[in-house]
């Protein structure tokens, strides 16, 4: 889930600069077959997308840029037999980056836009986990005067 918040500028007709500030649920499972368990964590991040719209039709825009986040919240959910073993998640970094791409479409004032977001930092201190994510938001835009 995400919510939040986009401010665009409108620098030509065919391209603009957007910065926001999101809060982000991820998490991820990993399933450990030799002991036939799984691992949950939800992480939740505040996130500021700094994105180049490239206006290539109408309201059609490709999306490109850079996405820091900070982590507010974090929960496991490890089962018993895990605990203290190599098996176990660490703990999150507080920051992570990334790297969104997307697409959206602006009809009447409605937007959808959908991205994809490569993290390009490691997530916990001890593993060689990164966030990959992806999501669809449907927003409303209008003009500041």
């Amino acid at each position: 889930m995400v919510a939040g918040a986009e401010l665009e500028y409108r620098m030509a007709k065919w391209f603009a600069l957007s910065a926001g500030a999101m809060y982000s649920q991820e998490g991820g499972k990993t399933k450990i077959k030799d002991l036939n368990v799984v691992e949950k964590v939800n992480l939740d991040y505040i996130t500021v997308p700094v994105m180049a719209n490239f206006y290539i039709w109408k309201g059609l825009a490709l999306k490109v840029g850079i996405e820091p986040a900070f982590k507010m919240h974090e929960k496991y959910d490890v089962p018993a037999s895990l605990i203290g073993t190599k098996y176990m998640f660490g703990d999150a970094k507080s920051f992570d980056l990334r790297t969104p791409v997307g697409i959206s479409y602006d009809f009447g004032g409605l937007t959808l836009d959908l991205r994809l977001d490569a993290g390009r930092t490691k997530v916990m201190k001890d593993k060689d986990f990164i966030n990959a994510s992806g999501q669809l938001t449907v927003g409303y835009k209008f003009a500041l005067k």
